[in-house]
């Protein structure tokens, strides 16, 4: 043998951002650790109104989130967000 190659993988983990309130402009939702990768997000909006969950800059450390009406207007809100991820 010459060599070998040592390769390292990190289990997933969740970060929950539990009833995140969210600007009719956007949110900025900083990670408290960076993630190895870009995550993926789920965001489910709060209330009885309709609502659209949205994000945009994804990035491993943060995210802006964004909520739109039915109409596609930027409207203020609550979400429960759960990023996972390496």
């Amino acid at each position: 043998m010459t060599g070998f190659t040592v390769n390292v993988d990190n289990l997933a983990r969740v970060e929950e951002f539990r009833n995140q309130a969210i600007g009719a402009s956007g949110t900025t939702v900083t990670f408290a650790t960076a993630f190895h990768v870009v995550p993926s997000v789920q965001s489910t909006p709060i209330g009885t109104t309709a609502l659209i969950p949205a994000r945009e800059s994804l990035s491993t450390t943060s995210m802006i989130a964004h909520l739109y009406n039915t109409a596609g207007t930027g409207v203020a809100g609550n979400a429960d967000i759960t990023v996972t991820g390496p």
